[in-house]
């Protein structure tokens, strides 16, 4: 039974290597890459059915507060972009916020190292509110910001003059 198994295992070796033998360079490449393909495929839908999928399908109402502000679907966190925000939450003075607003929290909370602040997507209406509520701060309590230019208007007679 022994001998019987090992010729049988002789004559299919011999089979495989022939039939290798007579395959183009370009048919073992393509099935070599049809292989790898099958075998990703089985594995992110083993991975996928897991929870912490880092390929997770964001409903189609993901978005951010803001269209300049970047949804990263692995971690279903966008990053915020706005400049007024960004100078209130770096404390760099040159522009203001609304206080107590959750939104505010909320992005202090998702700080990283890089003094980058994310929040999830679905609190996308409280950072809104900040964004809204956030305006630079203009050179005297005279001036008023407009929001269309994006622009500070001067109200100082000398330095609207001297403009």
């Amino acid at each position: 039974a022994f001998n019987s198994m090992v010729r049988c295992f002789a004559a299919v070796r011999s089979l495989e290597w022939s039939g290798l033998q007579r395959m183009s360079m370009r048919n073992i490449i393509t099935s070599v890459l049809v292989a790898a393909a099958v075998f990703c495929v089985v594995v992110m839908a083993v991975y996928g059915s897991r929870s912490g999928n880092p390929w997770q399908q964001l409903p189609a109402s993901a978005e951010c507060a803001d269209p300049q502000d970047v949804l990263t679907p692995s971690t279903a966190l966008c990053q915020a972009t706005n400049p007024w925000a960004l100078a209130y939450l770096r404390g760099q003075g040159w522009a203001n916020c609304a206080k107590g607003l959750p939104g505010v929290e909320i992005l202090r909370n998702h700080a990283d190292d890089n003094n980058n602040f994310w929040y999830p997507y679905k609190q996308r209406e409280q950072i809104r509110q900040v964004y809204r509520s956030c305006t630079p701060i203009c050179a005297t309590q005279d001036d008023t910001y407009h929001s269309e230019s994006q622009m500070c208007i001067v109200r100082n007679p000398v330095a609207r003059m001297w403009l």
